[in-house]
């Protein structure tokens, strides 16, 4: 175990500096996020932190199983949620301006979306039965969260990025960059959805195919709104 007052004369003898990134690679309970997050309660700094942590499992009979906490990946995120907590809590009300706390937590996992195997197509069978796997192309157990990420990953935003989410009505939404220069459209499609794109502006528009599946006119639809983007200048993709 690492004691947080040793973590934190290190950091102070390593002269860390405001937005500086501490990375810790054996993340453990998170001890290292908590002594950033207390060091920069104690100086104003603006240290960030990185805990990569593998999702080994816990003792079976352990305290930590026994709480429910299933692997070490998941005591680091739950010691992290409470020590945001406790500082919050213990901040003077008086004092405005304080910082915000929060953390993301992202885990390495497979493709969202669904690899075409065009070597083993070696009959009009499999080529028919590809085409049905491929009718949308995410995986089943895929989320909108995930596939937004994934597809910013992979559009070169970075994990740190600020993305906003814009609700409209339905349930639909709409995924922008900090800039807005990237807007991601996963869920379905419609006037309002199209409205709100139209009014960001952003420069490229990243849809899935299957927004605009079982729609009346979907291929029509589908190339009317390219088209109307394209117009004023933003660039349409579909996935």
């Amino acid at each position: 175990p690492k004691p947080i007052r040793l973590l934190s004369r290190i950091f102070k003898v390593a002269n860390t500096q405001n937005n500086d990134i501490i990375l810790d690679f054996f993340a453990g309970s998170g001890t290292t996020a908590q002594a950033v997050m207390e060091l920069n309660e104690e100086d104003g700094g603006n240290r960030r932190y990185i805990c990569v942590q593998l999702p080994e499992k816990t003792e079976e009979n352990s305290e930590a199983a026994k709480a429910g906490y299933a692997t070490i990946a998941d005591i680091t995120a739950a010691r992290i949620k409470k020590v945001i907590g406790k500082i919050q809590i213990n901040r003077p009300k008086d004092i405005e301006g304080w910082r915000a706390l929060g953390f993301r937590k992202f885990t390495l996992a497979p493709s969202n979306f669904k690899l075409w195997r065009g070597d083993v197509i070696d009959s009009e069978e499999e080529l028919l039965r590809q085409m049905r796997l491929f009718a949308t192309p995410q995986r089943a157990t895929a989320t909108t969260p995930d596939m937004a990420w994934e597809l910013l990953l992979k559009s070169g935003l970075s994990l740190t990025d600020k993305v906003t989410v814009i609700w409209l009505a339905d349930g639909l939404k709409v995924y922008t960059s900090a800039d807005k220069s990237l807007a991601l459209v996963l869920d379905g499609f419609n006037a309002a959805v199209q409205a709100a794109v139209l009014k960001l502006k952003p420069k490229q528009l990243i849809l899935l195919d299957s927004v605009f599946a079982g729609q009346p006119n979907g291929d029509s639809l589908t190339t009317n709104a390219q088209l109307t983007f394209e117009d004023q200048g933003i660039a349409f993709k579909t996935v």
